[in-house]
C-alpha cells in the first residue's frame, strides 16, 4: 500500500520535556493540530506494550507482528482526528491492533528473517519446556480474548483495556479516561459481564483467557525494537508507508460483529490436522519456538495449507457457529389477543393451528418449516353463507354496530353473531358506532367490507354463523393491539410513553441535573424520578451541570441528550419513569409482546424481523453478542415476537415497526410452505461432525 506520507514538524524544545503527565486528550490534540512527534511517541510508549502483545498473539511470526504494530500507529497518525472522545483511545488502539494483526494472516508459507534485537526471549512465558498443547491452548484463549474485546462497545473496551491489559487501578483508569471512579467501576463490571458471556459461548473460561493473555505479553526489549522506527525517527523525515493495506484495514474495522460470518468446516479440519501434528511430534513450530534455520540465518516456518487454502491454526476466528432449529414452535394464544388475521373470509371455529410436517427424511438435505393457519369452516351453513356473501344485493340503511347482526339476519335469513370480545379489543362501543351499510347491485361481502373496514372490523364465516369480529391487520395500521407490556402495568407504561412524546423547550446553562429533570417533568405533567442509589454507585450525585438548549423537541429526545453525557438512561416502571444507570436498567429488563400484522412482510417470517432488530438497534446489547437483551418468536394465528430489553430499546423497536406499518399498503404477503436446502444437514453430511465443540471451535 502506498499511503500519503505525513510530514512531521520540527521538534521544539518542549518536545524534550516529560509528557507522561499529559492526558490522552492532550497528546491527541498535540498530534492532530500540531503534528508534534513527541506526542505520538508518548502515546506509543503508553500503549505500545498492549498493542504489540495483541499483534504477537495473533500473527504467525514476529515480522508480521511488527508490521501490524507499525500499521496500528501509522493508522493512528493518519486517523487520529476520527477519535471523537479521547477516552476511547485505549480501546480504539486495541481494536485496530487486532484487525491489523488479522490483516497479515493470508500467507500460508512464511520465510521469517529474525528482527534486530528480538528473539524468543522477547516474549515472556510460556517457556520452551512447556507442553505444546498447553502453549497452543493458551494462545488460542488469548486470541479469543483479543477478538471479543475488540468487538465490545467502545466505552467498555477502553476501561477493560486499561484494567486487564494495562493493569491500571480503577483510580488510574478514571484519571486517564477523565471520569469518576464509580463510572469506571460500572464500565469494568458491565464489560466483564459481556466479555464473559461471549467467551463462554466459545467454550472458554474468562479467567483462563485473561491469564493466558498475561502469559503472552511482550518484554521491554521487544517493545523497544518494535517502537524504534517511531521513537528514533528524525524530525525532518516522513512517516514510513504502512505495511498493511489501508483498504483492507478499513474493511476489517467497519465489519459489524453480526456480519463476521460462520467458521467454515474446512477451516476446522485444517486446524485439527495442525493440532495433531503438534501433539505427535512438534513438527510444526509455534511462534517463538522456531528451530529450523536456513542457510542464510533466517528461520523457515513450513505450515502446509489445507486443501481449500484455509489458514493454519495460529489464525483463530472469532466467529461463532449457531444452529437453527428445524421445525416450528406451537403456542397458545395470548389472553385477550387471539383474533384471526388476514382476509375478509377466513373460516374457523376453534383457533387451532393446522397440522404441518416438522421433519424431512433424514439426510435428504431439506427441512420443513411449520406454517400456522385457521382451518376453513366446512359445514353446510358455512357454505350457504359464502354463497350469500357472493350474491349481488342492493342495500341502503343506517344502523349501529349493535343492531347490525339483526339487520343482516333479516336480509339473508342466516344467523349472525357479534364477537363482543373482539369489539372491546378494537376499543369500540357497539351502541355508539354508526354504520352506513349501502351498495347497489354489488356482492354483499363488498358492502360489508366498505361498512366495517373503517372501524377496524370484518366478517368471518364460521361453522355456526357469520361473525362480526376484529380485523387485526386494519387495527394494527391504526396502532391498536400491536404491543402489550408483560411485566409492568400496561396502562401506566402507555401513559409514560405518551407523556415523554410531548414537545418541550429548554434552555439549561450549567443547570444541576435534578433541576433539569424537574423542568422537563413539569412540562409534560408526569413525575420523573431519579434513582440516587444507582447514581451513587457510579459516583454521581444528581447535581452534575447540564447545558442544553432545544425548542419543540420531544421530552424523550431532550432527556436522551442530557443523560447520554452522564452515561445514564431512563427506565420505565409501573408507576413513573426513573432516571438510572445503564447497568441498573440492564438488570431490570422490560418484557413486551409485538404483534407483526401490517409491517409488510410475511407475518411468520420471524428470522427476518429478529435479524433486523438485532442488527439495527444497538447490536451489542442482544444475547447473540453477549448482551442481556433477548428476543423470541411466538408462532400462532397472530404471529409475534416477545422482547426483553431496556425501555429505551423498546422505544426504538416500536418506532421501527411503526415506520413499516405507515408505509405498507395492501395485504401482507402469504408465506407458502416449501422445502428448502438445509445448510446444517449439508455441512454435516460428510466426514464426521463439523459442528465443533469445546474450547477451540
Amino acid at each position: 500500500m502506498n499511503t500519503e506520507p505525513i510530514t512531521l514538524l520540527p521538534q521544539t524544545p518542549t518536545a524534550e520535556m516529560d509528557l507522561s503527565s499529559l492526558t490522552d486528550g492532550d497528546l491527541l490534540d498535540a498530534w492532530i493540530r500540531d503534528q508534534h512527534a513527541a506526542a505520538l511517541t508518548e502515546i506509543i510508549r503508553r500503549y505500545g506494550r498492549m498493542v504489540l502483545s495483541v499483534c504477537r498473539r495473533r500473527c504467525i511470526c514476529d515480522a508480521d507482528a511488527d508490521d501490524a504494530f507499525q500499521a496500528t500507529f501509522l493508522y493512528l497518525a493518519k486517523n487520529a482526528s476520527s477519535i471523537r472522545l479521547a477516552a476511547a483511545l485505549p480501546g480504539w488502539l486495541q481494536r485496530v491492533a487486532q484487525r491489523s494483526a488479522s490483516a497479515t494472516l493470508p500467507c500460508p508459507y512464511k520465510v521469517i528473517t529474525p528482527m534486530s534485537g528480538t528473539s524468543q526471549s522477547d516474549v515472556d512465558p510460556p517457556s520452551r519446556d512447556e507442553d505444546p498443547m498447553v502453549k497452543l491452548s493458551r494462545r488460542h484463549d488469548a486470541i479469543a480474548l483479543d477478538e471479543e474485546m475488540a468487538d465490545l462497545p467502545a466505552r467498555y473496551r477502553s476501561a477493560l483495556v486499561l484494567h486487564i491489559y494495562q493493569g491500571k487501578s480503577l483510580e488510574q483508569s478514571a484519571a486517564l479516561l477523565q471520569t469518576t471512579v464509580g463510572a469506571v467501576r460500572g464500565y469494568v463490571q458491565r464489560g466483564k459481564k459481556m466479555l464473559g458471556v461471549r467467551l463462554r459461548r466459545r467454550g472458554i473460561v474468562p479467567a483462563v483467557a485473561i491469564a493466558s493473555a498475561a502469559s503472552w505479553t511482550i518484554s521491554d526489549a521487544a517493545l523497544a525494537a518494535a517502537s524504534a522506527p517511531f521513537v528514533d525517527l528524525d524530525p525532518s523525515q516522513k512517516l514510513p508507508d504502512s505495511p498493511v493495506d489501508s483498504a483492507t484495514l478499513d474493511s476489517l474495522l467497519s465489519t459489524s460483529p453480526l456480519a463476521k460470518g460462520f467458521t467454515s468446516m474446512s477451516y476446522a479440519i485444517a486446524s485439527i490436522g495442525l493440532l495433531i501434528a503438534v501433539l505427535i511430534g512438534g513438527a510444526v513450530p509455534l511462534m517463538g519456538d522456531q528451530d529450523d534455520t536456513a542457510a542464510d540465518g533466517s528461520t523457515v516456518v513450513s505450515i502446509p495449507p489445507s486443501d481449500t487454502g484455509q489458514q493454519p491454526l495460529a489464525q483463530f476466528d472469532a466467529a461463532a457457529v449457531t444452529e437453527e432449529s428445524s421445525g416450528g414452535t406451537m403456542g397458545a394464544e395470548s389472553a385477550g389477543m387471539g383474533f384471526s388475521g388476514g382476509g375478509m373470509e377466513i373460516g374457523g371455529g376453534e383457533n387451532t393451528p393446522a397440522a404441518a410436517p416438522t421433519t424431512a427424511q433424514a439426510g435428504d438435505g431439506y427441512r420443513w418449516k411449520t406454517q400456522y393457519q385457521v382451518p376453513k369452516a366446512e359445514s353446510r351453513l358455512a357454505q350457504r353463507w359464502r354463497d350469500a356473501l357472493d350474491k349481488e344485493v342492493t342495500l341502503d340503511t343506517e344502523t349501529t354496530l349493535d343492531q347490525l347482526p339483526m339487520r343482516l339476519q333479516e336480509q339473508t335469513g342466516l344467523p349472525v353473531r357479534l364477537d363482543r370480545r373482539a369489539i372491546a379489543f378494537a376499543k369500540l362501543n357497539a351502541d355508539e358506532v354508526k354504520l352506513s351499510v349501502s351498495g347497489k347491485a354489488i356482492p354483499l361481502r363488498s358492502i360489508l367490507r366498505n361498512a366495517l373496514n373503517p372501524v377496524g372490523l370484518k366478517v368471518m364465516v364460521e361453522d355456526d354463523s357469520l361473525v362480526v369480529t376484529a380485523d387485526t391487520l386494519e387495527l394494527a395500521r391504526q396502532g391498536i393491539g400491536v404491543h402489550q407490556w408483560v411485566n409492568v402495568d400496561n396502562e401506566a407504561m402507555d401513559k409514560t410513553m405518551a407523556a415523554l412524546a410531548k414537545k418541550v423547550s429548554v434552555n439549561f446553562v450549567e443547570t444541576p441535573l435534578e433541576e433539569a429533570v424537574k423542568s422537563i417533568s413539569d412540562q409534560v405533567g408526569l413525575p420523573i424520578m431519579i434513582d440516587h442509589r444507582a447514581l451513587d454507585e457510579i459516583g454521581l450525585t444528581g447535581q452534575e451541570p447540564v447545558t442544553l438548549a432545544v425548542e419543540e423537541q420531544t421530552a424523550s429526545a431532550a432527556l436522551r441528550l442530557i443523560l447520554d453525557d452522564q452515561d445514564l438512561t431512563i427506565m420505565g416502571t409501573s408507576s413513573y419513569p426513573m432516571i438510572t444507570t445503564e447497568e441498573t436498567a440492564e438488570q431490570r429488563l422490560l418484557s413486551r409482546v409485538y404483534w407483526l400484522e401490517g409491517i409488510g412482510g410475511s407475518e411468520d417470517d420471524f428470522d427476518t424481523v429478529i435479524d433486523l432488530v438485532q442488527t439495527i438497534i444497538t447490536p451489542d446489547t442482544w444475547d447473540l453478542l453477549g448482551g442481556p437483551s433477548t428476543m423470541k418468536e411466538f408462532a400462532g394465528t397472530r404471529p409475534a415476537i416477545v422482547v426483553s430489553t431496556t425501555y429505551r430499546q423498546h422505544q426504538q423497536i416500536e418506532k421501527l415497526l411503526d415506520v413499516f406499518r405507515a408505509h405498507h399498503l395492501g395485504p401482507n404477503p402469504v408465506a407458502t410452505p416449501i422445502r428448502v436446502p438445509d445448510p446444517y444437514q449439508s455441512m454435516s453430511g460428510g466426514g464426521g461432525g463439523g459442528g465443533g465443540g469445546g474450547g477451540f471451535f
